[in-house]
């Protein structure tokens, strides 16, 4: 599949959802734990959000390509 043969909102879906995965990766890889003066538990939210935005984006993305399929 082209890049080209996706509609315009597709292609902004597909740049978004990877804007959005490479945001939750650099929130893990830049060690939200090492900031522990919220205690343990924001902590762990942190890292959840960051996980949960690396799913977000990559579904974003898988759904953008799938509706160009159908």
């Amino acid at each position: 599949m082209e890049l080209r043969s996706l509609d315009p909102t597709a292609g902004i879906a597909v740049v978004l959802g990877l804007f959005v995965v490479l945001a939750g990766v650099a929130t893990v890889v830049g060690m939200p734990w090492q900031y522990l003066n919220g205690g343990l538990a924001l902590t762990a939210l942190r890292v959840l959000g960051a996980l949960l935005a690396v799913a977000i984006g990559a579904s974003l993305v898988r759904l953008a390509v799938d509706a160009r399929r159908a």
